[in-house]
């Protein structure tokens, strides 16, 4: 009896272990099953920017943004004409709201305004027309600006680029867009290039001075154009030198003005900044040798 209480106490335990090991087994393949599917959806990923790098690259090579734009604006620049040919397309010029105005220089200073505008409204119908005076004298610097309505009127008055006016040699150019005075740009001895633009005014005038120093003048300028603009000084230069290059004796723009007092050296000042050949000159005081 104690044998098959033993037997059935043994066969009794062997069934309530057999469920707990059943278990123990499950538990394991569902940890590999998992382990399983973590590691699949590792190399999925991977393998998924691996191919959106691919594309990207694609993409790169293929459509290039900064070509594509070039190439927007090189169609934008072109229009075709009639016969379907592009052609770089024209922008509209707006930078000289007046092309009909003209610098009128070595006017005599008694010819007055309503007089000058008689004269050249022989050329055209006149719009505008500004005979410069001094501020201090009320006299005729003998410059003007002159605006006509049209091309011809502008071609016509510039025909007389040279003439003689009433005893002096006039000087007429294209103004620039203001009409007003020129601020020292200008083209240099290449024809490129900007000359010195705004400037200080003369210094305190040295005692016994009798000699100016004129600046910023067009290459163009000679001695005797300077003997002319100031004639009218006293009895008019006694010497005029005009600093050249010395290898290719082109102007340097820079000229001493000697005169026989210095009261005729207070009119000479009163001329700076004069257009002379379509640029502005400016004017310092030269002092004596032995100062």
């Amino acid at each position: 009896k104690a044998a098959k209480k033993a037997a059935a106490a043994a066969a009794a335990a062997e069934e309530e272990a057999a469920p707990e090991a059943k278990g123990d087994v499950e538990d394991a393949e569902a940890r590999k099953q998992r382990k399983a599917a973590k590691r699949a959806a590792r190399e999925a990923a991977a393998e998924g920017r691996a191919e959106v790098q691919e594309e990207q690259k694609e993409s790169d090579v293929q459509t290039p943004p900064t070509k594509k734009k070039k190439n927007t604006e090189e169609t934008a620049s072109k229009e075709k004409d009639s016969n379907g040919t592009e052609t770089p397309k024209k922008e509209a010029d707006d930078s000289d709201p007046n092309p009909y105005r003209l610098f009128v220089g070595g006017i005599p200073w008694s010819v007055e305004e309503d007089q000058l505008r008689k004269d050249f409204s022989e050329c055209g119908e006149i719009v505008d027309l500004k005979l410069m005076m001094d501020m201090e004298t009320g006299k005729s610097k003998g410059i003007a600006f002159i605006t006509y309505s049209d091309e011809a009127g502008f071609q016509a008055a510039l025909k007389f680029d040279g003439k003689e006016y009433a005893g002096r040699k006039l000087n007429i150019s294209k103004a620039n867009s203001t009409g007003g005075k020129s601020k020292g740009k200008g083209k240099g001895k290449d024809g490129k290039g900007k000359g010195k633009g705004k400037h200080k005014g003369p210094g305190p005038k040295p005692a016994g001075c009798t000699s100016v120093v004129v600046k910023g003048l067009a290459y163009e300028v000679t001695a005797d154009d300077l003997k002319e603009v100031f004639k009218n000084c006293g009895p008019g230069p006694q010497h005029v030198k005009l600093f050249t290059d010395r290898e290719t004796g082109a102007s340097k723009g820079l000229a001493f003005v000697d005169f026989d007092d210095e009261s005729a050296v207070d009119e000479a000042m009163k001329l700076t900044e004069t257009v002379l050949k379509g640029r502005a000159f400016f004017m310092d005081y030269s002092k004596p040798r032995d100062q």
